[in-house]
């Protein structure tokens, strides 16, 4: 993320440098980069950059998020559709996308809040609210008072299923995701994070085994990694085992190309 900052001052992208940016996503067809902004008191914006030969950004558009403190983004199979998560509300939004340039074509096309319209019950930090870098029982107790969406992961093999780890809840919700309307339409299922100990687990991120049915998910505040199973034949995932980290607050879970490593990232 540093160096991507780096790339956008080098590039006068005085529009985006006002803001602070939280989650980047490059496509793997055409030379586009994503990166959505994070705020608690205001929508995110979601910025889209096209990429120059020599690693130069190149503003083409950007969006309103459509919800408060943006935190994941991510392309549907066909790259018609950008998908964001609002950490804050909660909210799942979709973008509709050029296939020919990966411009933004409108803004918020369809949203879905898990909270079902009701508001926020723990106050911002700026209103009196607690630190979320801290991890003591208060912090964790304020965290999880409301639904809060933290990432989006379809399904490898159709794209039709968004998992969702919902950091307040302790849960990995599963989402039915219409491929033709682009749109989140309804929650099928849910399951917990983690072993169900009593205590709070907070998921964060997950990400399929390019080669196993298996799914890793980090739960950020009881420093675990979960590991589910996740048949090709059905839509939902089971729990397998749970890995614990207990030195470090994990935030962050990715498989190196080789599918050999774990890669985990935190903070002691």
């Amino acid at each position: 993320m540093i160096i991507i900052k780096m790339i956008i001052r080098y590039s006068n992208l005085t529009s985006f440098t006002n803001y602070t940016p939280f989650c980047f996503y490059c496509t793997k067809r055409l030379n586009v980069l994503y990166a959505c902004t994070e705020d608690i008191e205001k929508n995110g914006q979601i910025f889209a950059f096209s990429i120059d030969s020599d690693g130069g950004l190149q503003e083409i558009g950007h969006v309103d998020a459509g919800g408060t403190s943006t935190c994941y983004l991510t392309i549907d199979r066909d790259e018609k559709n950008l998908l964001a998560v609002n950490y804050w509300d909660s909210t799942l939004v979709t973008i509709p996308l050029s296939t020919e340039t990966g411009e933004f074509i409108g803004g918020v096309k369809s949203k879905y809040d898990p909270k079902y319209g009701k508001g926020i019950v723990a106050a911002t930090k700026s209103s009196g609210g607690v630190n979320h870098s801290n991890n003591d029982d208060l912090t964790i107790k304020q965290r999880q008072a409301d639904p809060h969406s933290h990432a989006l992961v379809l399904d490898p093999y159709f794209g039709c299923i968004a998992y969702v780890p919902c950091l307040g809840k302790d849960l990995i919700r599963e989402f039915y995701y219409n491929v033709v309307d682009g749109s989140i339409e309804i929650e099928m299922n849910n399951l917990p994070s983690g072993l169900c100990t009593g205590h709070p687990d907070g998921p964060r991120y997950l990400c399929f085994h390019p080669r196993l049915p298996i799914v890793y998910v980090v739960n950020e505040l009881s420093s675990t990694v979960s590991l589910f199973n996740k048949p090709k034949q059905s839509q939902h995932i089971t729990h397998n085992a749970m890995k614990p980290r207990n030195l470090i607050t994990l935030f962050f879970v990715n498989l190196s190309i080789g599918c050999c490593f774990l890669c985990q990232h935190g903070t002691h």
